[in-house]
């Protein structure tokens, strides 16, 4: 089930702004499971980056630092070339 608590706030510039939030006791128990576990779940999802191989990672989003902005600028340079 995939609930947040909404909430308006008011921008500076006026209006509302709409802003939710999951369960806290969930995010920081899934945080903390994530930061304890991150080298068994690195060696699980990236066999190959464990090894060195960091171009062979194929997923960014679990114990791959800075792995979302690896796929911005990845992203980027492909539609600009």
């Amino acid at each position: 089930r995939d609930e947040a608590t909404g909430a308006p706030i008011p921008p500076p510039a006026g209006g509302v702004r709409p802003i939710a939030c999951g369960e806290v006791l969930r995010k920081i128990v899934a945080k903390t499971i994530c930061l304890q576990e991150a080298g068994r779940f690195r060696a699980h999802l990236c066999p190959d980056a464990v090894a060195g191989e960091v171009a062979a990672v194929t997923q960014v989003g679990v114990a791959v630092p800075g792995g979302v902005d690896r796929v911005v600028h990845q992203t980027r340079a492909i539609l600009e070339a």
